[in-house]
């Protein structure tokens, strides 16, 4: 589905239909809709393997695969035995172990990051769950900076925000959560989901 139906579709979800004055905008929209695929692909943990890089003893630093979330193993092609201590440093893969073989392959497992486009249909409704929870944490870091502007408080106050956007956000949460254990399982349990009720969202220093 494109970008475009994934936003059209979840601001209907959430009520903001009103396109002349929308309470989130689309760019809004679209920046949490590539959050909530970052979670949806550490749910979905999908295995991918990379073995174009060329292993060179001399060199410690390597590409991570455009499409990784995360790294989950790095070893020889030839030998898998000769597994490598590494950092996942985001777009760079750094080795902390060397071997001293010829020239050989490294074979590189991680788990694949799903684009929003890239979301499986059949899964969709399960992805557009947890967005929604993410649109209720952006009303209400928002509903916080309107008050803040007019009582002109200086600092982002949490408690100024009203339980209304925090019971939104609950909710929608715990339907994410039972209907992803439904989905796949006890793994479900073992996925470090951001839950946490922390604003701003997003963080200050983090534009959308």
């Amino acid at each position: 589905m494109e970008i475009n139906e994934l936003i059209d579709r979840l601001r209907h979800q959430i009520g903001d239909i009103d396109l002349e004055n929308p309470n989130i905008t689309d760019e809004e929209l679209e920046r949490i809709l590539e959050d909530s695929a970052a979670e949806y692909s550490r749910l979905k943990a999908y295995i991918k393997f990379d073995e174009t890089q060329t292993y060179d003893p001399n060199n410690n630093v390597y590409n991570a695969p455009e499409d990784s979330i995360k790294i989950k193993n790095v070893v020889l092609k030839s030998n898998p035995n000769y597994s490598f201590d590494f950092i996942d440093n985001l777009d760079q893969i750094i080795l902390n172990n060397q071997f001293n073989v010829d020239s050989d392959q490294l074979k590189i497992t991680y788990i694949r990051f799903f684009k929003p486009s890239d979301i499986d249909l059949r899964e969709i409704d399960l992805y557009l769950m947890y967005a929604e929870a993410l649109c209720y944490k952006l009303m209400a870091s928002k509903t916080a900076e309107l008050i803040k502007f007019s009582t002109g408080e200086k600092m982002f106050d949490e408690s100024l925000v009203s339980d209304k956007f925090r019971k939104l956000y609950e909710d929608a949460v715990k339907q994410f959560k039972k209907v992803a254990i439904k989905s796949y399982g006890k793994r479900a349990n073992y996925v470090n989901f951001n839950f946490d009720y922390n604003l701003p969202y997003p963080p200050k220093g983090e534009e959308l």
